[in-house]
């Protein structure tokens, strides 16, 4: 008896490409699980500032962890270092700095927790971990590893007063965060000696800053108290 010969089933081009693009869909998945768990992107559950301080929009993109720049050890925060970032470009802005801290931070071992120009801040590092930005390396008292450092811009073109006013929002809204006196707001100067932060030292407006800060911190506690 004959056997009867089997009919090839033919496959469509319509289930091909179906197939194709769930095989895709599974791989981009997969491609964003990774880039999560292994490069530490931001979400809300450890963005430690808000996206808007006093008005001041905050963007949080932090550099890599276990890069160079960012070792990643915890510690507690006794001071708030002021800087200045000495680059006069006129692009030299807080997004800039940002950059610029992305894409040196596997090469140089420096960094800092914050940049804050005339209309923005840039938040690189989480504040309870170390960075690299008061030149004292690891001194058991020092900057780095007990402050939270803020680099003023300082672009031309720029409003510096509106800079020195920014950064004294996030100074005070800082200090009340971590439970700390006025006095606990340092220069860099006070940890190694460097003229930082330049334009407020040599124009003698230290004091000035100080007074921001703590018009900033009375603000912020109506702010709060009055629910607006």
């Amino acid at each position: 008896m004959a056997r009867r010969k089997r009919r090839k089933r033919k496959v469509s081009v319509g289930a091909v490409l179906w197939m194709l693009l769930c095989t895709v869909v599974v791989i981009a998945i997969a491609a964003g699980v990774w880039y999560v768990v292994f490069f530490g992107q931001v979400t809300e559950e450890n963005r430690d500032v808000p996206d808007s301080i006093a008005g001041i929009t905050v963007h949080t993109d932090y550099i890599s962890e276990n890069s160079v720049a960012r070792p990643g050890r915890k510690r507690a925060v006794h001071y708030i270092v002021i800087h200045e970032t000495d680059n006069n470009g006129a692009h030299a802005n807080a997004r800039a700095h940002n950059q610029y801290l992305h894409e040196n931070c596997w090469k140089e071992q420096k960094s800092w927790h914050f940049t804050v120009d005339d209309t923005e801040i840039w938040h690189h590092l989480p504040c309870n971990e170390v960075a690299y930005h008061a030149g004292d390396s690891s001194w058991q008292e020092g900057g780095n590893r007990n402050g939270i450092g803020i680099e003023l811009c300082v672009n031309a073109g720029g409003d510096f007063h509106q800079t020195m006013q920014n950064a004294a929002q996030l100074t005070a809204y800082l200090l009340r965060e971590y439970d700390l006196e006025l006095d606990a707001v340092k220069k860099h100067q006070d940890f190694s000696g460097k003229i930082c932060p330049q334009t407020i030292i040599t124009q003698d407006r230290w004091d000035t800053f100080l007074q921001m800060v703590q018009t900033a911190l009375e603000q912020q506690q109506t702010s709060e108290q009055t629910g607006e």
